[in-house]
């Protein structure tokens, strides 16, 4: 990677990490990010997905209903549905990313329930199957400039993740840093404690971390080509294999978790879009909602 395209990554990726980027439950944010999955480059893609936490970690788990038995949560509550759709959307990233050969990295903060969802546990059994093993690794984003302590976990398709622990925190480190809650005691005399503004702010990655994330993909490329899901080459062409797949009950279960759907309604209502003549009668007319 040249100085310039390392520049542009950076950007990027800390462009990923503010509070006000856009995520895979919209739906033309899904399709980009399909897109973009698409067109990178070869076993050489690397991305850091963040689903949002909020529904996931244990301090709201009186209104979303997760726990270790529950992973899904209260689905009659909106916020659950939303997050959980967003993480089978982020699921089918990861396995697009890890079929092209890429690296995956999904961040949460300490204690979130995101790995026991069942489409990522899905997820680490298939490539378990193909003896791709699954990392995890615990840090403090603080180490990397964060305003609050914010201990922080990190699975990945890649043992590099270990290069995130930078050690305890210390004394001298813990000065300066920002209360994410306020605490108070009710009218019963309960000590209760209410989010912050500072909550909202520890969303947004540094320029630190994601300095580390860049500096990290050359050895996590060496890993990459170590960890690759086999591939068997067919006689066949790539048209003739794609006119044999089923679009049955997994596309139906897929659908289901991650509202696919919607998203496919989206792409083929564009204007602007072009199927080339040979792949349109391949593509299938309806999709059994």
């Amino acid at each position: 990677m040249t100085p310039p395209q390392r520049e542009v990554f950076f950007k990027r990726l800390y462009a990923l990490g503010t509070p006000k980027a856009s995520c895979a439950n919209r739906l033309g944010c899904v399709r980009l990010a399909i897109h973009l999955l698409l067109h990178s480059e070869f076993e050489a893609a690397v991305a850091v997905l963040a689903v949002v936490c909020s529904s996931m970690v244990p301090v709201n788990r009186a209104s979303t209903g997760r726990s270790f038995l529950t992973p899904l949560g209260n689905e009659y509550f909106l916020p659950v549905r939303k997050s959980n759709k967003l993480t089978s959307r982020s699921v089918l990233c990861m396995l697009l990313l890890v079929a092209m050969g890429g690296t995956y990295l999904l961040e949460n903060p300490l204690n979130s329930l995101v790995a026991l969802h069942p489409r990522y546990v899905w997820l680490v059994e298939r490539l378990l199957e193909h003896n791709i093993p699954t990392y995890k690794v615990a840090f403090w984003m603080r180490k990397f400039g964060s305003l609050s302590f914010k201990r922080t976990w990190v699975w990945a398709n890649t043992k590099r993740i270990c290069s995130l622990d930078m050690g305890p925190l210390f004394g001298w480190e813990k000065q300066g840093c920002v209360q994410t809650t306020t605490r108070y005691v009710d009218k019963a005399g309960k000590r209760r404690f209410v989010g912050n503004s500072n909550l909202k702010r520890s969303q947004q990655y540094t320029y630190k971390f994601a300095s580390k994330i860049v500096q990290m993909v050359p050895l996590v490329r060496q890993d990459t080509m170590e960890n690759k899901i086999p591939i068997k080459v067919s006689p066949e062409s790539f048209m003739d294999l794609f006119g044999k797949m089923n679009f049955g009950e997994e596309c139906k279960q897929w659908d289901s978790e991650a509202d696919l759907v919607r998203v496919v309604q989206y792409v083929r209502g564009s204007k602007k879009l072009n199927i080339p003549r040979e792949w349109r009668e391949l593509i299938p007319k309806t999709i059994p909602i």
